[in-house]
């Protein structure tokens, strides 16, 4: 790669682009401000069809159509892949008298603009109503032919698997004539749906020729780091630290009823969990089987608010996350805040989305028939937790309410698994624009590095990748030149970032760059160090 007008990113100022809203904003109502909702229906929802109208008058006179956008406001929901066909056509039925059948709203040949998977980026909050920065580009152009009496008709068949859903949730609006939606979540097949008129996602329909899309590819392999990732661990304030008490109410309590609410900001950013565990503190205890039944749940109350009714604390359907017996091993003390030792998979995955104003509720009702005295690592003093038990049966009715006291959970979203750094990226390479190349999957606040570099294959006489195993790195490979370096600390989730702005040059377009970061792990080998895999940025216009 030509390294003379990348190195300009690490000189040159950051100028603001063109707003990818510069095309029709529908509905025309939406033009200048926010909506009033927002939706994942015809975006992260599997196996569904979708049929969304817009009353011709908005669209216009005839033009030609590139692709369309969404948006987001201040939500940061993690991106994800889907299978989508998206066709477009006309349709002779206004927003207003929308069929439920979805063959009577098609008014003309159907043209096929998309098909096949769509990455949704991780979404970064947005202050701005003309910047659609979901856009997806389509593989033909397509001619709204501007006729009195005619509307434009999207349709968006999701074939992605129900256990591939990705909870993405775009800019909608309800409350406007002008757009109307159907849809039905039995198959993309299906003949009829439910309509729901004045509602609809906000769209950006683009009236000129896209660029070329901004990409950040991953390539080759990490290595190992230290053993036992963490997960989520609840309340935050423990992430570093041994709580200061242990108990087995929840644990091995029998004929017990028991909640605990972790307010919505500790728990972050959207993710799907597969498990639980607990760590010992300084005890000794024999291991022992319980039957528990685990349930998982949005709650509206707060760990401020929990109240002294389970049932008043539940938001919404529970998932049932776990159900039988469960051998709990022998513990040994443990001063490692990191090692959760006890780890109760789930059978049924649960998503979290970070929805405002709202919790997460674990409940778990133990029926077994004597206890088993297995005291966990436990913390009073985290007002970001709370407690609620019962003693008179799994199905009490009301309980005892702690505040600021409660269980320490980690809550695992790829299992226990050695810790390989992992690159990524939050937003992409985009002309006037800026985008972070990140770290994951590493230790909480420990120096990582960033490489910047212009080839993969070749670092002045080293041929790359360059095996790092006879200098204590076992299993590491350095990835790419090291051109450039940038320095960061990462956080107590262990992960870090590096920002880059890119100028605003069309001249850029096609050019970029490969990164790999390194980062001190202690124990994790001889070297001390760990390598992740590497990331390609090739920079584009959308």
């Amino acid at each position: 790669m030509n390294a003379a007008p990348i190195a300009l990113l690490l000189l040159t100022s950051f100028v603001p682009g063109q707003h990818d809203g510069n095309g029709i904003i529908l509905p025309a109502s939406m033009r200048t401000r926010w909506g009033n909702s927002y939706n994942y229906y015809g975006i992260g929802r599997p196996n569904q069809r979708f049929q969304e109208v817009f009353h011709g008058l908005e669209v216009g006179a005839a033009r030609t159509l590139y692709g369309h956008g969404y948006r987001n406001n201040a939500r940061r929901d993690a991106g994800g892949t889907q299978q989508l066909e998206i066709k477009l056509s006309v349709s002779k039925i206004p927003p207003s008298l929308m069929s439920a059948t979805f063959a009577w709203n098609i008014g003309g040949p159907q043209t096929t603009v998309f098909k096949g998977s769509f990455t949704y980026p991780a979404m970064l909050p947005n202050t701005d109503v003309k910047h659609f920065q979901i856009l997806v580009p389509w593989s033909k152009p397509w001619l709204w032919p501007g006729r009195l009496g005619e509307n434009l008709l999207l349709e968006i068949l999701n074939t992605s698997a129900v256990a591939n859903e990705v909870f993405y949730y775009v800019d909608a609006y309800r409350g406007d004539s002008n757009v109307s939606r159907c849809y039905a979540n039995s198959g993309p097949t299906s003949p009829t749906g439910t309509i729901d008129r004045s509602f609809g996602l906000v769209l950006c329909f683009v009236t000129s020729p896209l660029p070329p899309a901004g990409q950040f590819e991953t390539f080759g392999a990490g290595c190992p780091g230290t053993k036992g990732n963490p997960g989520v661990v609840l309340p935050t304030s423990m992430q570093l630290l041994m709580g200061n008490s242990n108990n087995y109410s929840g644990v091995g309590r029998a004929n017990m009823r028991y909640q605990q609410v972790f307010d919505r900001d500790q728990v972050g950013v959207g993710r799907q969990f597969l498990n639980h565990a607990y760590r010992a503190p300084w005890a000794t205890a024999p291991g022992g089987v319980q039957n528990l039944e685990v349930r998982v749940s949005l709650s509206g109350k707060s760990a401020a608010t929990l109240s002294t009714s389970f049932a008043a604390n539940i938001d919404g359907a529970q998932t049932t996350v776990f159900k039988g017996r469960f051998d709990y091993p022998a513990m040994r003390p443990n001063a490692n805040p990191r090692r959760f030792h006890v780890q109760i998979p789930w059978t049924t995955p649960w998503r979290w989305t970070q929805p405002i104003g709202k919790n997460l509720l674990v409940e778990i009702r133990n029926s077994s028939a004597a206890s088993l005295l297995y005291p966990v690592d436990a913390h009073a003093g985290d007002a970001g937790t709370a407690r609620l038990y019962s003693t008179d049966g799994v199905n009490a009715t009301t309980g005892a309410v702690e505040h600021r006291y409660g269980l320490v959970f980690s809550f695992g979203y790829k299992g226990a698994v050695d810790r390989d750094p992992a690159i990524g990226n939050n937003g992409r390479p985009i002309t006037g624009r800026s985008f972070d190349v990140t770290v994951g999957n590493v230790p909480a606040n420990t120096a990582a590095t960033l490489f910047m570099g212009f080839s993969k294959t070749k670092w002045g006489a080293l041929s790359l990748p360059f095996d790092l195993t006879k200098f204590g790195a076992k299993g590491c490979s350095l990835l790419v030149s090291v051109d450039f370096v940038s320095g960061v600390a990462t956080n107590a989730s262990g992960t870090g970032w590096v920002r880059y702005a890119v100028p605003n040059d069309k001249g850029l377009w096609g050019l970029g760059w490969h990164n790999q970061w390194m980062v001190l792990d202690r124990g994790a080998n001889a070297l001390d160090l760990t390598f992740s895999n590497g990331g390609t940025v090739t920079i584009g216009g959308l």
